[in-house]
């Protein structure tokens, strides 16, 4: 047999028969039984520097000696392949790197077939090298020497467990010839200890069975190369049958009790074992999320977990079947599909056992956006016929698909409600309807101190009770309120600083209460411990805790106060802790904290208890206030902010602050602001398109993306869906 390798120049591979094989013979020779069963398979090579080839071939004479148990087995490429590669000559020495792939039924260089042995698989040289032509020596530079066929032979070691269709580390052999030598011979054996030296049953890999189910074990007799052995019969036994029983001939096992057994597979003087666990059968089964709200064309994984009667977890066999594949088709490793706008559920299995999905289908994000509004971490807006969307943060529910999921990109709220407004504030989202119903959801703390996104209130769109019409809504982490269409002021959430304008602090409302004093008003504004709102009159009314200057002085009570200076306003802003509006005739005024200069008159004052002019002398059409910080537009639809810097500005870096305002050159006329998020601002043109800038973690610009920062000046993110708005939130 002759095995011919392509040039050494490019890549030579040399195919050897098993390192089983003390030879290249087609019959079986006797040869002595030793203590550590070794396989070996003898090959001749020649190696040409010049021409960069090797020829190999098989002798069919039997090597002796060595500790080894010899079986002779022909064929070439049948047991072991090794391949080289990176062939050079350099300095008189010639190198190469060879790997060995197993080609046989079992593992070799190892005797328990999970550990490698000692010795791993070795190569050896029986006889040095000879030079075939040419002048000088031809010497093997090995990793050792050991007895095989004869003492001091050298070897190249493979120090690992080659698993069967598995290829070993590279490693580098290197053969010294000097220049003056064209080719020289040498003889090697493959060596290597192996599980099974005279064959095994394979009853395969370790299983775990349900209670009260039964399987039959395929048992194979095999030979010490992994060939089947046909007409071999096998006995079965149980090393716990009260685990696991076994029919002794069939191999049927049958699951008894929980726990873990081994059973024997045993033929003649071969043997095998099998590991069997035993699990209670499945008792309830969870699938999150219990709603997936999809896109068309967008895919989302159900999570599976089952559970056995004493509530231990248990990793059964689930299949997915949905009721409408039309609508949303789902895969066998649980994957759900968008198929079509629609509903539909998916049943997950389980022994019997069941539990479904829910699947809402939509349909792709709506061509335009208006009245864009932004919470702490997500920003919602409305399709022109009223269907509101959102992106961004979802833990607390804020995003009202039904799920605690983030979502890059706008996403329909759950409900098929149609808003004719919306704001946001923290963890939380509301809406009016063109009837002045409002729903809310996400979170709504009952503390002050409830800084966690969970428990959520409502995932999805709740009413606010109470049957109030209103015509305006507006809310903050903590509390909302709202004008009816007849001018009364109602609030609801937490009252700890008399932010709902009643003489008490009730701590907690989750009910509207009207506003104490009999006012009316156009519009409300809130900030986090306080509350405003213009008359009809235009004058400004506030009421809370004014500790910073942002409610006019007087006793702490819910009873709107007058703001001072006599302004008359036609939009007022609330942030946290300040409040900036807007004059009859376009001037704006902002009073409470002004450490950061969020005032915008140049100073950095702690606090104003009175309106103070923001300079420029700038005309303004709206104004949003958020912590620390205030932008505007003005009537000519330039873009100026002022207080705290950061991505809100929108400069497209992380810029410093101002005391005055300071023009951005974002390039874009908006209709509607709201820069009141953690760390973004989302604005919308008249013309028809959203836009949202800064810090984008969990998708709150709604570009698709969630890298951060997002910032805006020039590039603003447009919204995926963005379009034409309705209204400033403030």
């Amino acid at each position: 047999m002759t095995f011919h390798l392509t040039s050494l120049r490019n890549r030579w591979c040399l195919a050897l028969p098993l390192a089983l094989a003390a030879a290249c013979a087609d019959t079986l020779p006797s040869a002595p039984e030793a203590p550590a069963p070794v396989s070996t398979q003898r090959v001749e090579c020649t190696a040409n520097r010049v021409e960069g080839t090797v020829l190999c071939s098989t002798p069919g004479d039997t090597a002796t000696g060595g500790a080894r148990r010899d079986l002779v087995l022909g064929g070439q490429n049948t047991f072991v392949k090794l391949t080289s590669f990176f062939p050079s000559y350099s300095a008189g020495s010639f190198t190469f790197y060879v790997v060995v792939k197993n080609l046989i039924g079992q593992a070799i260089g190892t005797t328990d077939g999970a550990t490698a042995a000692p010795t791993g698989v070795r190569v050896f040289f029986t006889d040095p090298p000879v030079v075939a032509a040419g002048t000088g020596t031809c010497t093997v530079v090995a990793d050792g020497t050991a007895t095989f066929t004869a003492a001091g032979q050298p070897y190249y070691q493979y120090s690992q467990l080659i698993a069967p269709n598995a290829t070993s580390n590279a490693k580098q052999w290197r053969l010294d010839m000097p220049a003056t030598v064209t080719s020289c011979t040498f003889t090697v054996y493959v060596s290597a200890p192996v599980r099974y030296p005279d064959g095994w049953v394979d009853l395969g890999s370790a299983q775990t069975l349900a209670q009260g189910t039964s399987t039959t074990l395929a048992a194979v007799v095999k030979d010490r190369i992994g060939r089947p052995q046909a007409g071999a019969s096998v006995a079965f036994a149980s090393a716990n049958p009260a685990i696991a029983s076994v029919d002794a001939s069939t191999g049927v096992v049958s699951a008894v009790a929980p726990g873990t057994t081994t059973i024997t597979g045993t033929s003649g003087a071969l043997s095998g074992t099998v590991d069997i666990t035993v699990q209670a059968p499945v008792a309830s089964i969870t699938a999150t999320p219990q709603v997936i709200n999809l896109v068309v064309g967008a895919t989302q994984a159900i999570t599976v977990t089952t559970r056995d009667g004493g509530g231990n977890v248990v990793y059964r066999p689930v299949t997915f079947q949905s009721a409408a594949p039309g609508t949303a088709s789902v895969n066998l490793l649980g994957t759900v599909t968008g198929v079509a706008v629609g509903t539909t559920t998916v049943t997950v299995t389980s022994e019997g056992v069941s539990t479904t999905v829910t699947v809402n289908v939509v349909g792709p994000g709506p061509s335009d956006l208006r009245g864009v509004v932004v919470g702490a971490y997500h920003s919602c807006g409305l399709a022109p016929g009223g269907a509101a969307y959102c992106w961004g943060r979802g833990a607390s529910g804020q995003l009202g698909n039904g799920t605690t999921h983030d979502r890059p990109t706008p996403f329909a709220v759950a409900g098929g409600l149609a808003f004719t407004a919306l704001s946001a504030g923290g963890n939380r989202t509301c809406g009016i309807t063109a009837a002045g119903a409002a729903y809310c959801w996400g979170k709504h703390p009952t503390t002050r101190f409830d800084f966690n996104e969970t428990p959520v209130s409502s995932a999805v769109p709740a009413a606010v009770p109470g049957g109030h019409a209103f015509a305006q809504v507006d809310v903050s982490p903590f509390h909302a309120c709202g004008v009816t269409t007849a001018g009364a002021a109602y609030c609801w959430g937490l009252n700890d600083r008399h932010q709902l304008g009643i003489p008490s602090t009730t701590g907690f409302s989750a009910t509207p209460v009207a506003v104490s004093g009999g006012f009316t008003f156009t519009s409300v504004t809130v900030g986090d411990e306080h509350s405003c709102g213009i008359t009809p009159g235009g004058a400004a009314r506030c009421w809370g805790i004014g500790a910073l200057g942002s409610v006019p002085p007087g006793a702490p009570n819910g009873t709107p106060l007058a703001v001072a200076g006599g302004h008359t306003f036609t939009q007022l802003s609330a942030g946290p802790s300040h409040v900036c509006g807007i004059a009859t005739g376009g001037a704006a005024y902002c009073w409470g904290d002004g450490n950061q200069g969020q005032l915008g008159d140049s100073l950095q004052t702690d606090s104003y208890e009175a309106p103070v002019a923001v300079k420029g002398g700038l005309t303004f059409a709206l104004v949003s206030s958020a912590n620390s910080l205030t932008c505007g537009v003005t009537t000519g639809g330039a873009y100026y902010c002022w207080g705290a810097g950061g991505y809100r500005f929108g400069t497209g870096t992380r810029a410093g602050g101002s005391a005055v305002p300071t023009a951005i050159a974002q390039g874009h006329a908006f209709a509607s602001l709201d820069v009141n998020g953690a760390a973004h601002g989302c604005g919308a043109l008249a013309a028809g398109a959203a836009w949202c800038w800064g810090e984008n973690d969990y998708g709150a610009v709604g570009d698709g993306s969630t890298r951060t920062p997002r910032a805006v000046v020039g590039v603003a993110q447009y919204v995926v869906g963005g379009g034409p708005a309705l209204r400033a939130r403030r």
